[in-house]
């Protein structure tokens, strides 16, 4: 099962649609998606890695990641 719930998020000088997209895992409904002026995060990270692809290997890709990951859990920690 799927869903999408759209939302305005205001600020100060415009307000911004979001809209979210859900799946249904077990009994819990779980964003794979957040779509802001038509841009999806997934359409987005599709272009960034097909780039990036262009230039380098599969395996550079995931090792950025994993360090990417890794700063970003040490970030969470402070």
């Amino acid at each position: 099962k799927q869903a999408s719930v759209t939302g305005t998020v205001a600020q100060e000088e415009v307000d911004i649609e979001v809209e979210l997209k859900l799946h249904l895992v077990g009994q819990t409904w779980q964003v794979y998606d957040v779509v802001i002026d038509d841009m999806g995060m997934v359409e987005d990270y599709r272009y960034q890695f097909s780039n990036f692809l262009k230039k380098k290997s599969m395996d550079e890709l995931i090792a950025k990641l994993q360090t990417k990951a890794a700063e970003n859990r040490k970030q969470a920690k402070k």
